[in-house]
């Protein structure tokens, strides 16, 4: 410390933070306050280092003086700087991520469409030629294709929801053409686990949405319940209007759920493991559908309401928007 006695503190600054630090001890004299500034000072061996200081005025003597304390800010540079990589990195890899999943998405897409229509048409137009053994085998491939849709939709949706780049088109629609559309389309599914789906619906329920993403919800929320209603169980789809609000209702006589499996329902890749446990449940898939159903039905300003007495005694899921 004898060394620097009689030295001109700013001949140690590093050039490039002489002026903010000039700025800096200027703010101080005029205000009177202390200030805090971060720059670089000369070692003694040559190099620099980064440090933080603190100045404040105080007066011995009828005379202002300042006094300053400073810290070393070396070990807490070399943690700004690692972070500062990692970061890059990440974001790096997450540019890499989402066009990944962009392309994957549009690579799936062509061909699977192709395998749903062909397979479709075949459904329609010879099933009564073909022998019962093929009809079979063009429905499993029917219901693979579509799971798989469902699948590259449900990660392509996640991706928009988290990077915020959804985008809805409100209209006003009849969403009683829409459940039955979706009910149609599961039917091969609710067929293979000989669940039983029964619909008691008005012939209008006008509200406006986005019939894309709020189709979206009512396949996940349906598709769930097919999922987890054994053979020979029920589901009933109803809905009706309320005042200010509208409820489409799907309740099944599955497996249900105990409160330690709700808070689960909604997150992220929030699968509820049941392998092993004694239930014919469909436990394939990766956890998607009612997270994004959820965040859908969130920025249409409603809420999906879940209720179930535990377990073996079924599962409500009530979708409800607010007509106003």
């Amino acid at each position: 410390s004898e060394e620097l006695i009689g030295l001109n503190f700013m001949d140690f600054v590093h050039i490039e933070d002489i002026n903010s630090f000039k700025e800096t001890a200027d703010k101080a004299l005029k205000t009177q306050k202390s200030v805090s500034i971060e720059c670089r000072l000369k070692h003694k061996k040559g190099y620099f280092v980064p440090i933080s200081a603190r100045w404040s005025l105080v007066e011995i003597n009828n005379e202002l003086k300042v006094f300053g304390l400073i810290s070393d800010n070396t070990e807490r540079k070399k943690i700004d700087d690692m972070i500062k990589r990692e970061v890059k990195q990440l974001k790096e890899l997450d540019q890499i991520r989402n066009a990944l999943v962009t392309r994957i998405s549009h690579e799936l897409n062509t061909p699977l469409i192709s395998i749903l229509n062909g397979s479709q048409y075949l459904l329609d137009s010879y099933s009564e030629k073909m022998s019962d053994e093929v009809e079979n085998i063009v429905k499993i491939i029917y219901q693979g294709g579509y799971r798989l849709k469902e699948m590259v939709d449900n990660l392509i949706t996640a991706y928009e929801i988290e990077t915020e780049q959804i985008i809805f088109n409100i209209k006003r629609e009849n969403l009683i053409p829409i459940i039955k559309e979706c009910v149609e389309g599961l039917i091969f599914q609710a067929e293979k686990r000989k669940v039983f789906i029964n619909l008691e619906l008005p012939t209008e329920l006008n509200t406006d949405v986005d019939k894309r993403m709020i189709k979206k919800v009512i396949l996940n929320l349906l598709s769930n319940a097919i999922k987890n209603t054994q053979p020979k169980g029920n589901i009933y789809i109803k809905s009706f209007e309320h005042h200010n609000f509208l409820d489409i209702i799907i309740r099944d006589t599955g497996v249900g759920l105990t409160e330690k499996e709700k808070p689960t329902l909604f997150k992220k890749f929030g699968k509820i493991e049941r392998y092993g446990k004694g239930m014919d449940v469909d436990i394939e898939g990766p956890g998607l559908g009612l997270y994004i159903a959820n965040e859908i039905v969130k920025l249409h300003v409603g809420e999906i309401l879940v209720k179930s007495k535990g377990r073996n005694k079924g599962s409500t899921f009530t979708l409800r928007l607010f007509l106003n």
